[in-house]
């Protein structure tokens, strides 16, 4: 992501021709980079022991390639609660459309 800008040319004086009144002229450019996605997080419902908590990550926009999204995999209840494979972070591939 760029900010806006502009881009500009001007004649110079040269052999056989003069430089008329409007010596240069200006084009602005505005950047139309979408800003980066907000992605966000929620839980599931409640489970047992041993059950697959359910985790949704959604964004608040399609992307037009992967997007790799960290996570932070924690557990307030004790060390035995979360599988150790996958009690760190991870980077989850995001595809849409």
């Amino acid at each position: 992501d760029e900010p806006d800008g502009s881009v500009s040319a001007t004649v110079t004086a040269g052999t056989g021709y003069t430089v008329g009144s409007a010596s240069s002229g200006t084009v602005a450019i505005a950047d139309d980079d979408l800003p980066p996605p907000a992605v966000s997080v929620s839980g599931g419902d409640g489970i047992t022991e041993g059950g697959d908590a359910l985790f949704t990550v959604t964004a608040d926009r399609a992307v037009a390639a992967d997007l790799a999204v960290t996570l932070n995999v924690a557990e307030a209840a004790g060390p035995d609660r979360v599988d150790a494979s996958i009690r760190r972070h991870r980077n989850v591939p995001w595809w849409c459309c």
